[in-house]
């Protein structure tokens, strides 16, 4: 199982509907070496704490200077609260922590669950469909037009 792709641990594209999300300032000490070390200690939990789904990170690009001194974005994908309490609780991510808050000159921990405004095509569920925007248009049809070839009607 250790190297399942977060589609096979989901048995599909849209799982993990909550995000457990870290941003970071390292410390003033802490060596580029140390942070590259560091980001793949956090990737490595991944294959370590099986309700870890997925794992991103980066470095604030934003524009606004509205970071409060935030450089770094940890984002963890999980399927509910309760795996990410685990999570939380797994002997690696506790050895990891150890490693990573000393670190750290300041942290911010926010776990969420996203709303999708409009979601990818593969991940729509029922509902998403019955408010999905619909285009309307109009074609000549010849009196004795039936629905069957309606439906052949192709788009480009």
């Amino acid at each position: 199982m250790e190297n399942q792709s977060t589609e096979e641990k989901k048995g599909g594209k849209c799982g993990g509907d909550y995000k457990h999300l870290v941003l970071g300032k390292f410390t003033q000490e802490t060596t580029q070496q140390e942070i590259d070390d560091l980001i793949k200690g956090f990737a490595n939990l991944v294959s370590l704490v099986p309700p870890m789904i997925s794992f991103r990170w980066g470095k604030d690009v934003s524009q606004e200077n509205l970071n409060q001194g935030y450089t770094h974005i940890f984002e963890s994908t999980f399927d509910s609260t309760e795996d990410i309490a685990e999570y939380l609780a797994h002997p690696a991510h506790v050895e990891y922590a150890n490693k990573l808050l000393p670190k750290l000159e300041k942290v911010l921990v926010v776990d969420y669950k996203p709303v999708a405004v409009h979601p990818s095509a593969e991940c729509r569920t029922e509902i998403d469909y019955y408010f999905t925007p619909v285009l309307v248009f109009s074609f000549m049809c010849e009196p004795d037009c039936l629905p069957q070839q309606l439906n052949k009607l192709q788009l480009d």
